[in-house]
C-alpha cells in the first residue's frame, strides 16, 4: 500500500512539473511579443529623436 501511494505521489509531482512547465512556456511566450514590439517601439523612438536632434545642430 505504501509503495502504490509513493508512486501516486511520483505521478502528482511529474503532473505538477509538467503544468508549471507548460505554464511558464505560455507565459514566456505571451510576454515575448510585447516586450518585443515595446523594444521596437522604444528604439523607433529613440531614431526619432536622435534625427531630430541632429538635424537641428
Amino acid at each position: 500500500m505504501a509503495e502504490n501511494k509513493m508512486n501516486n505521489g511520483v505521478a502528482v509531482t511529474g503532473a505538477v512539473g509538467t503544468v508549471a512547465t507548460v505554464a511558464t512556456a505560455v507565459i514566456g511566450t505571451t510576454l515575448a511579443a510585447p516586450l518585443a514590439i515595446s523594444a521596437g517601439v522604444g528604439l523607433a523612438i529613440w531614431g526619432a529623436v536622435e534625427l531630430f536632434k541632429s538635424s537641428k545642430e
